[in-house]
């Protein structure tokens, strides 16, 4: 599979249950006929066995579909209406009536709907606002803005950037409104920064809300107080439950009548790194499953929950009777995301199923059976993807085992070796799809691709992932990545004399590490890598999880802080090195890769640097993607 025929496949990414059990809304990306962009369409795909048709096809994305109770299909668009100017597009819900016909907008948000959701007679969303104007004022104001200034933007305290952007003065509010559109209510209009990022549910009876309040802890990390707003009063109150001093929330359910309080949260009250936890509460009780890093959740009744956890390379769907009265059940194979469940039916489970060798597809999975995919959609044919998938066990630092994926072309000989380390550090490679990091398209250009997973890996117990927190970066997880790379040099499928090794974020930063300590590998590339601790820790956009995760500043310790910073092992590099960065990028800012290539350079070491002026730290404009394989494909076949 060569990069051409990855960026022709769709690109499945949720999925909706009729109210009737009897078919999917599922949302799947397209290439547009200029090959520049992604448009995302909606397909329904039968249960019976029946094959998938397309509901939406236009130039304007239609994503997050969600059944009303009629059946009528909702999703987010930004499609042009007869109240805005076709260049001032915002992203609205809209409707596809139950019976067909046209679909027309429920909402009306001058700047636009971040997220909803839809139950009983309630639709809720979160809406874009400018605080302290007027509503009526809202689109001309902030259109205004975009065109003739001022551009300023002024703040009172961390963080000012997210991700890709500046955050805006625009904030999202709490809205709610009928399920046909009518009846619109502000819930929380003075909200500033409170709701940006929470994540919130809306009750299956449409009552009530549960949403994450955004506080600033002692260690200056975002904190949550959870929030329950009663729709029929507009009244809210705090719940102590899944609240904390260093507690975050990720992800929050709301409960079919009679279940209890769900959760996902983030604690950071303990001396290793943050556990992320599934929290159960009803009437004062709690339990904690903490064995797995959890994910996802969603009720399959009102005593049954479904969880994606990672388990030993494997993104897994555990489900939990919370009485008891059942051992948890697992599914086996593969990985699964944006699982879903037709309320009250608690022996069925739909989402998207996907491998190494298959993109995401829906699936359904019978308590009692095997995973079945429903609907192919992605364009890739059953057994079109070929690789021979093998695992190793390869004993690390202090002798803890490291899993390690590899992958091989069936009857090829020994091919030049790629170690590719993940981000994160807190990630684990499973066996699933990457539509950014593919192993098929490097086994395509005639390599055979180790996907480690060493310490701070999740999936593995929460020691394994202790072992990345700290100030540790540079310890035992390269010690494992080179007990991997032994048993890589080892195997059959491998030339040893032709290794090379790349990675992204922090798999950059590993990349930048090995650099200055060993000349085993022919060739390397970096892409988002960290290079200077100092430089980073105070341009990144998350300067305070960043000295959580260090343990110290640079200004307390420098010496101790910057102990295991790249940039201080420069005159050890021998190796040639492409550097990769997009300019767009604030989690590892452009400087990292701008201060490497200045300090390979005055060393004498071969290097060179690829920019995007227009991506973030992912490459996600198709052309970009093409750009970007051939790239490190190129670099790497004149030196391995």
């Amino acid at each position: 599979m060569d990069v051409d025929r990855l960026l022709s496949l769709r690109r499945c990414s949720a999925v909706a249950i009729h109210p009737d059990g009897s078919w999917l809304a599922v949302a799947a990306s397209r290439l547009d006929a200029e090959g520049t962009r992604y448009v995302s369409d909606l397909w329904r795909v039968p249960l019976d066995g029946g094959a998938p048709t397309r509901l939406t096809q236009s130039d304007t994305s239609c994503t997050a579909p969600a059944f009303r109770s009629d059946g009528a299909l909702l999703f987010l668009a930004r499609r042009a209406r007869a109240s805005e100017p076709e260049d001032e597009r915002t992203s609205q819900v809209w409707c596809l009536p139950a019976g067909g016909g046209e679909a027309a907008p429920l909402t009306d948000e001058p700047l636009g709907v971040e997220a909803f959701r839809v139950a009983g007679d309630t639709l809720a969303t979160l809406s874009l606002v400018l605080p302290g104007v007027p509503e009526a004022d809202q689109a001309r104001l902030a259109a205004e803005r975009r065109k003739k200034g001022p551009s300023a933007l002024r703040y009172t305290a961390m963080p000012v950037r997210y991700w890709d952007h500046w955050l805006a003065p625009e904030a999202p509010h709490l809205v709610v409104r009928r399920a046909d559109g009518t009846g619109r209510r502000d819930l929380t209009p003075g909200a500033d920064r409170e709701y940006r990022e929470s994540p919130w549910d809306l009750s299956p009876d449409g009552t009530h809300v549960r949403i994450a309040r955004a506080t600033r802890a002692p260690d200056a990390v975002r904190s949550d107080v959870l929030e329950r707003w009663d729709l029929a009063t507009g009244t809210c109150t705090e719940e102590a439950w899944a609240t904390g001093p260093r507690q975050g929330i990720g992800v929050v359910r709301c409960a079919p009548a009679g279940g209890p309080d769900v959760a996902i949260v983030e604690r950071r009250d303990g001396p290793g790194a943050p556990r992320v936890v599934l929290l159960v509460h009803r009437e004062g009780v709690e339990r904690v499953w903490d064995d797995h890093y959890p994910h996802e959740v969603v009720f399959l009744d009102a005593h049954t929950l479904a969880v994606t956890v990672d388990r030993d390379g494997r993104l897994a769907v555990r489900v939990i009777d919370l009485r008891g009265q059942l051992a948890d059940r697992w599914t086996e194979v593969g990985s699964h995301e944006a699982i879903v469940a037709r309320p009250g039916d608690a022996t069925t489970l739909h989402g998207l199923h996907h491998r190494f060798t298959q993109p995401p597809e829906p699936f359904r999975w019978r308590l009692a059976g095997p995973v079945e995919v429903v609907g192919r959609l992605s364009g890739a044919a059953e057994g079109e993807l070929v690789a021979d998938v093998q695992e190793l066990r390869v004993p690390g630092a202090e002798g803890d085992p490291v899993h390690a994926f590899v992958l091989s072309t069936p009857g090829r000989g020994p091919a030049p070796g790629l170690l590719w380390i993940h981000g994160g550090p807190i990630s684990a490679y499973q066996d699933g799809w990457h539509w950014r990091w593919n192993p098929l398209v490097a086994l395509a250009a005639g390599y055979t691709v180790c996907l480690p997973n060493p310490r701070g890996s999740t999936g593995y117990g929460w020691p394994f992932v202790d072992g990345i927190w700290g100030n540790t970066w540079g310890d035992a997880c390269y010690r494992d990545l080179m007990a991997v790379t032994d048993r890589l040099a080892l195997l059959p499928e491998v030339d040893p004399t032709r290794l090379a090794a790349m990675g992204g974020s922090f798999g950059g930063y590993m990349v930048n590490w090995i650099g200055g300590h060993t000349d085993r590998f022919k060739a390397l590339v970096s892409h988002a890598g960290l290079w200077s601790f100092p430089a980073f820790g105070g341009a990144t956009d998350e300067p305070a999880w960043w000295r959580l995760e260090l343990a110290g500043a640079p200004w307390t310790d420098d010496d101790a802080y910057s102990r295991w910073s790249p940039h201080r092992q420069v005159r050890g590099w021998r190796t040639p090195v492409l550097i990769i960065h997009g300019e767009k990028d604030y989690r590892v800012p452009i400087g990292e890769a701008l201060q490497m290539f200045d300090a390979l350079q005055a060393h004498g070491v071969e290097s060179e640097l690829l920019v995007f002026p227009d991506e973030n730290h992912w490459i996600l404009s198709p052309r970009n993607i093409r750009a970007w394989y051939e790239a490190w494909i190129s670099f790497l076949a004149a030196r391995v």
